[in-house]
């Protein structure tokens, strides 16, 4: 919570017919409360974009860790000054080092171990629909002197983030040989670990993250268009990503072999055209690299010529040339 609170008592005696006045102040010592940052080393006093959360639950204790004051504790974030509250404030013991841990969003039933940093949540179900997910986050472990003011956490990330990016393909082999545009129409990865609970362990050397009991979910699937350009140029060719890929948070997951699968459209732009090559051509790919915790993964998925599949355009060969068909003409006499 951040807010200093005081008390003011001010008395004022007036007297209208009177000669001299008296003025009396009475001081009371401002009261010191236990209060909450989401993030250190802010600039403002609203929430970093890179934090998307509206609570986190926190734990706090000091006499090494005997004496208990926080055990997750719900604290919400207050929109209308940028504070954090979690309702009647608790005010610091004097003299005392404090030990203070953190997960975001709240987790009902998650712990918190002062004996060896380790938090534990879950289990968890991450959505396939990447507007309906939620960063699990769990905060540095902070040790902190009473009266030292508010408590800033920095969050880590406990979850794999994945992104999918796409681009024509321009060297051999199956490379496109004139100017194209590709618009990916459906993307779908299956065979994802969706489920699972987490045990994070606080290491200032590194911490280390790991996710039991993964179970598979439905596909994650995105039907929004991601358009990739190709410009053929002789002897060198450039090719533009789409400018937005799909992006998901995933459960870490190791061992795991999973199925990329794409739907789109080819068109022929040589000239400053549009003309469709292909509706609705399809490709899979597996996916067998281990995705960890905390850890941000790009994909570029270079489509190639072998998505048209067989004569996708107009060509023309010649296949055989018939016979002469023969005919006997009665002689002709030339003779004078």
């Amino acid at each position: 919570m951040k807010k200093n609170i005081f008390l003011w008592v001010a008395v004022f005696a007036v007297g209208v017919m009177s000669s001299c006045s008296v003025d009396k102040v009475v001081d009371q010592a401002e009261a010191r409360y236990i209060g909450f940052d989401a993030f250190a080393n802010k600039v403002t006093r609203n929430k970093p974009a890179e934090f998307p959360h509206e609570n986190f639950g926190v734990w706090g204790a000091y006499n090494s860790a005997a004496s208990k004051v926080f055990t997750n504790k719900e604290v919400t974030y207050q929109s209308g000054d940028g504070s954090w509250s979690y309702g009647t404030p608790e005010p610091w013991v004097s003299g005392q080092t404090y030990e203070f841990a953190a997960i975001a969003p709240y987790v009902g039933g998650a712990s918190y171990d002062y004996g060896t940093n380790v938090y534990n949540f879950g289990p968890v179900t991450v959505d396939s629909q990447s507007g309906n997910q939620i960063d699990y986050m769990v905060a540095d472990v902070k040790d902190v002197a009473s009266n030292s003011g508010t408590v800033q956490f920095t969050f880590n990330h406990t979850l794999s983030k994945v992104d999918f990016k796409f681009a024509p393909q321009t060297n051999t082999p199956n490379n496109w040989q004139s100017d194209i545009k590709i618009v990916v129409k459906e993307f779908t990865l299956s065979n994802v670990l969706s489920q699972g609970s987490c045990q994070f362990t606080y290491d200032a050397g590194g911490n280390t993250i790991s996710w039991t009991g993964q179970a598979k979910g439905v596909e994650f699937k995105d039907e929004t268009d991601y358009t990739a350009t190709y410009k053929y140029q002789t002897p060198t060719a450039t090719a533009t990503p789409s400018s937005v890929s799909p992006s998901w948070l995933v459960i870490p997951q190791t061992g795991e072999t999973r199925t990329l699968s794409i739907k789109c459209d080819i068109y022929n732009t040589t000239g400053g055209g549009e003309v469709l090559v292909k509706g609705d051509a399809i490709a899979d790919a597996e996916i067998t690299n281990d995705w960890d915790g905390n850890t941000h993964y790009t994909y570029t998925v270079y489509i190639g010529t072998d998505i048209l599949g067989t004569d996708p355009y107009i060509t023309f060969d010649v296949a055989s040339v018939k016979d002469w068909i023969s005919d006997t003409l009665n002689s002709v006499d030339v003779t004078p």
